[in-house]
């Protein structure tokens, strides 16, 4: 999801910033431009959209619901169904650039 100029998603019920550049500086560099630290644009993404839930899907063994929270773009998300113990793996391709 992007969110003015920052990419966010969800994480564990919370929104995080996602691929950000040199994570150390980021505040600073947004200061200078003008921008608010990226804590404070989180609290505000959080206000706006609200608690964030985990994607529900269906299982591929039994077909029971399952909540997974998605990974990073390039990433896996291992789950287990607790109604039939199957296992497996939501991937998320790469972002790529758009054309």
């Amino acid at each position: 999801m992007h969110d003015l100029g920052i990419m966010v998603t969800a994480r564990d019920g919370r929104y995080v910033a996602e691929r950000l550049r040199n994570a150390q500086t980021v505040d600073a560099r947004r200061a200078a431009v003008g921008l608010a630290p990226i804590a404070a644009h989180l609290r505000q993404v959080l206000e706006r959209r609200g608690t964030p839930q985990p994607m529900r899907r269906p299982c591929p063994g039994c077909g029971e619901t399952i909540a997974l929270w998605p990974p990073e773009p390039g990433g896996a998300t291992r789950f287990k169904c607790p109604a039939c113990g199957s296992t497996g793996a939501m991937r998320v391709r790469p972002r790529t650039a758009p054309r």
